[in-house]
């Protein structure tokens, strides 16, 4: 039988690397996005005299191809993104399940039994907490693409 500090530090760290492996998947459509958004700064400022490379979803994802392959894609800033996501999600996404366990056992629920109302109020235990702790997402972000 696990300790309650084991368990909790698995479940955070399964909730952690759940999200930043679905970050890395989902990187190149992050890092499009900030170059398209790159771009249509660097245009303003200049007036938009330049013709767009980054102007849609599509030719971004392709200019980013034809500029680095997959390196391009992946690559910018992942390391960032991967550890932000760690630290940001480990322990909303991981602590859910103890919380709702916990929750259900104050409230007189058997063992491995929880209902819609100990989900509901886990779920709004992390929203609020969320809203209170600052959040680093945009540390990385755009020194690193």
């Amino acid at each position: 039988q696990q300790s309650l500090s084991q368990k909790l530090l698995r479940e955070a760290w399964a909730g952690g690397a759940a999200n930043a492996f679905t970050s890395a998947f989902l990187n190149p459509m992050d890092v499009t996005k900030t170059r398209m958004q790159a771009e249509l700064r660097a245009g303003a400022a200049a007036g938009a005299a330049e013709k767009a490379v980054h102007g849609t979803m599509a030719k971004s994802l392709s200019a980013l191809w034809r500029e680095g392959g997959v390196r391009g894609l992946y690559l910018p800033g992942l390391t960032a993104t991967m550890v932000r996501e760690m630290f940001n999600c480990s322990a909303r996404a991981g602590m859910y399940v103890p919380v709702r366990d916990l929750l259900a056992s104050i409230t007189g629920g058997a063992e491995g039994e929880t209902h819609m109302g100990h989900r509901i109020l886990a779920d709004a235990v992390f929203r609020n907490l969320g809203a209170k702790v600052p959040h680093t997402e945009n540390i990385g972000r755009s020194s690193s693409r």
